[in-house]
């Protein structure tokens, strides 16, 4: 992410530089890419209540179930495929204080469903971007999108995404991304249903099998 002044973004500060190097990724990926376009207006739909859940923004006292929440999200997503891209051991411990820091940020919100007894069982993660060199400037990024299997098919995620897209709305972005892994349709059907439109795949491979004189990928 990175900082412009003039953006326009209240409070908006850049992300720190990343200090570990990148680990390589030895295998075969693909990612779809899906984008929305956020309407000068959202209908009101009443999505704070909904039977025994409420959706509200995180505070400090969550910061145990966000992590729990992320690495169960991390797990579903190794059980469909061992390849799927990661977060490293490290950054899974120091998760609470990544998201804190996120929450600290007036650009930023992650917000979650809370059971009756005001226990997270859902969130989402939203960021604006400002980057000088992207247009449409700023966008947003929706990441760590997660509700527990109890709570699905209630609209939960819909209810989210909702309170997201009236957040976004509010400080006047133009444009929604996040992204889904390709072997896990039952994700990608529910984000195209909530509006989000693919318009790119990225894929992952190995160097080694790239570079190898007889290169299983074949010629091109």
């Amino acid at each position: 992410m990175e900082g412009a002044r003039g953006s326009g973004v209240p409070g908006f500060q850049p992300d720190p530089p990343n200090p570990r190097p990148l680990e390589p990724f030895p295998l075969a990926l693909s990612v779809s890419v899906a984008s929305v376009v956020c309407p000068m207006s959202v209908p009101e739909v009443r999505v704070e209540r909904d039977m025994s859940y409420s959706v509200r923004r995180a505070r400090s006292g969550d910061l145990a179930e966000l992590k729990r929440m992320r690495i169960a999200l991390q797990e579903l997503l190794l059980d469909k495929d061992p390849r799927v891209f990661r977060l490293s051991g490290d950054f899974l411990n120091e998760l609470d204080s990544f998201y804190a820091d996120v929450m600290a940020r007036d650009e930023n919100r992650i917000f979650v469903a809370a059971d009756e007894r005001d226990r997270p069982v859902g969130m989402v993660m939203l960021r604006i971007l400002d980057n000088a060199r992207m247009d449409p400037r700023p966008m947003a990024r929706i990441d760590d999108a997660w509700v527990d299997e109890p709570w699905r098919s209630r609209g939960v995620m819909k209810s989210l995404v909702l309170t997201c897209a009236r957040f976004l709305v509010e400080r006047r972005v133009p444009l929604v991304m996040l992204d889904w892994a390709n072997n896990n349709p039952p994700s990608g059907e529910c984000w195209q249903k909530l509006g989000f439109v693919p318009l790119m795949t990225m894929g992952f491979a190995s160097p080694v099998d790239l570079a190898a004189p007889r290169s299983r990928y074949g010629e091109s």
